[in-house]
Parts: structure tokens; sequence; C-alpha cells
């Protein structure tokens, strides 16, 4: 009986924390820089949000300033961007976005903060024959 309830709380949590995250701004011309699809970009927004919230609480106001195409994402192949994020106007932290295809027409991804390293032992696959 216990389980329920605590899975109810904790699902009550979240979904309160989701309401009240605030969102992240982008201009157009910021969003034109990314080869992802509307909602690959969507759902990469939304994480970045969710991964820099746990780096830097109480931050209320986040702007994707920069989008740099390492790799371009086509759902043949592994995909990398570098996502700057400007935190309140007074500093700005990047992140790396890895979209891998699934092989079924799907995008895995993964997010992660620029250290300089995350571009070591990227796993990319040759460029599919023509």
């Amino acid at each position: 009986m216990k389980t329920p309830l605590l899975l109810a709380a904790i699902l009550m949590t979240v979904l309160a924390g989701c309401e009240t995250m605030p969102q992240m701004a982008y201009t157009p011309e910021v969003r034109k820089m990314s080869y992802c699809s509307d909602i690959l970009f969507k759902d990469s927004l939304n994480g970045v949000m969710m991964m820099d919230s746990m780096f830097s609480h109480g931050v209320k106001a986040r702007r994707i300033v920069k989008i740099e195409v390492i790799v371009p994402y086509d759902n043949q192949r592994v995909g990398i961007e570098r996502w700057t994020i400007s935190r309140e106007e007074h500093e700005t932290v990047a992140y790396i976005i890895k979209m891998i295809p699934d092989g079924h027409g799907g995008t895995d991804f993964n997010i992660g903060k620029d250290d300089g390293k995350a571009l070591q032992d990227v796993p990319l696959l040759p460029p599919p024959a023509k």
C-alpha cells in the first residue's frame, strides 16, 4: 500500500517541478543554426534545460545564444551540435548534444556539458554509400 502512495507523491513532485520550470528562450536565427527537426529540437531543448538546471540552481532566465553544428545530423549517422547557453546574461555555458539514429526512424540523443573532452571517442559512422 505504501508503494503506490510513494509513487504518486513522486509523480506529483516531478509534475509540479516541470510546471514551474522556466522556458529557455532563443531567436528564430538561432533555431535555424540547428539541423534538428522541430520535435528533436524541442526534446533537446528540454534536455538542455533540465541538465543546466542541475548545474545552476536558482537561475531564472536562460537563452540559447549560439548553436554550432559539428557534425550535421541526417538520421543516417551520428550528429553533434554545441549549444551555448546564456544564464541571466551573466555567464555562458556550452553543452554537446549527440543525436544517434536508432535504426527505426527515430533518434536517441544525449547531452553533456562541454568540458573540452566531450568530443573524444565519439562513435562516428562512415558516410552512407551512394
